[in-house]
């Protein structure tokens, strides 16, 4: 099972680039399955708005968060 037992926000911030806004929070879960990071990526570009989560045991961090982090670095919005 993966109930949520507990969480906690760690981190809330904003970027601005070009015309887009991007929110960022980070979140740590921990559930019966472990502890995990949580960030929800919110892109916000002309009248859209793009969501994007990705998560990850802390426990497989090293194996998971660069995959994590070159996803978040890879979008694009309109081909920018």
């Amino acid at each position: 099972s993966s109930l949520l037992q507990k969480f906690s926000l760690k981190k809330v911030w904003a970027e601005k680039t070009a015309g887009t806004i991007r929110l960022i929070s980070e979140t740590e879960l921990i559930t019966a399955d472990g502890l995990f990071v949580d960030r929800l990526d919110l892109v916000m570009h002309g009248d859209r708005a793009y969501k994007l989560a990705t998560a990850y045991r802390i426990s497989e961090a090293t194996l998971f968060k660069p995959v994590c982090e070159y996803i978040v670095k890879s979008l694009r919005v309109n081909g920018k």
